[in-house]
């Protein structure tokens, strides 16, 4: 197993699109735009590898039994540069059964929905300005209140502020000249941005989430950019705002978690 550094990371590109489902968050991270590292079978020619994003987000590319095992075997190992939580896209459950098979931590499984955005189902296009309400995009000018929510994303995603607005970008909802709602990108890669929406308890429902994303909407148009919105199926609100705002279902996935130290046991278990 070995560890791609810097334009070696792009030789597992074509295993990412040969795998059929894309994440702009796992793309940033091979095409070196955002902080993770980026584990395969060779670095010469790939046939397996497995991409971690710093924040935990993780997904495993190609098909390599002996791979697959020497990954396992050495998750635990600390010199290894990844996350200490996982956060695993549509996981191999093949893998994941040996790993719970060695291990006596939990590994917990949830289901997530991966939308497609039709504009054409999305009648209020464009409806971003109210009474006492206004859209705008976060911008030099409104960022650190917009960080002041506590979402880092100039620190937790992006490399910086400066990172971000140039190369990201996102949209807040005021109520009363007062940052109710946030619809920011996670990672731009390949023309796709990954979708985050935030909402202050006090503001939630009051539509202000559907206006920010409207905005955020309006500005993956103009840059001609495909907003990608993943949603846990048994969060409620995510799932109908994703379809309010003319997002279709497109398939259902498993998304896996698990802290890396409960991975020490198969140190002691081989």
């Amino acid at each position: 197993m070995e560890l791609l550094n810097g334009p070696d990371s792009a030789r597992i590109y074509d295993l990412y699109i040969q795998n059929g489902r894309q994440f702009p968050i796992i793309a940033s991270v091979i095409g070196g735009l955002q902080r993770g590292s980026c584990l395969a079978d060779s670095s010469s020619k790939p046939q397996a590898a497995m991409v971690f994003h710093d924040t935990g987000f993780a997904m495993f590319l190609g098909k390599s039994d002996s791979f697959e095992e020497q990954l396992i075997g050495e998750l635990g190992q600390k010199n290894l540069p990844i996350p200490f939580y996982i956060l695993w896209y549509d996981a191999p459950e093949r893998i994941i059964n040996k790993i719970q098979e060695k291990t006596h931590g939990p590994v917990r499984k949830r289901e997530r929905t991966r939308f497609q955005y039709r504009p054409d189902t999305n009648p209020a296009a464009g409806t971003t300005q109210q009474n006492e309400i206004r859209a705008e995009g976060i911008n030099k000018a409104n960022f650190e209140e917009v960080e002041n929510l506590g979402l880092k994303i100039g620190s937790r995603f992006w490399r910086s502020q400066d990172d971000f607005l140039q190369n990201g970008l996102g949209s807040c909802c005021f109520y009363k000249n007062e940052i109710a709602s946030v619809c920011y990108s996670v990672a731009v890669a390949d023309d796709q941005a990954e979708v985050d929406v935030f909402c202050r308890e006090e503001f939630r429902r009051k539509n202000l989430a559907f206006i920010a994303v409207q905005h955020f909407l309006d500005g993956c148009k103009e840059r001609n950019i495909t907003p990608m919105w993943d949603a846990f199926v048994n969060n409620e609100a995510s799932m109908k705002l994703a379809g309010k705002c003319g997002f279709v279902e497109g398939y259902r996935y498993s998304f896996y978690s698990f802290n890396i130290p409960l991975l020490q046991n198969l140190l002691t278990s081989q």
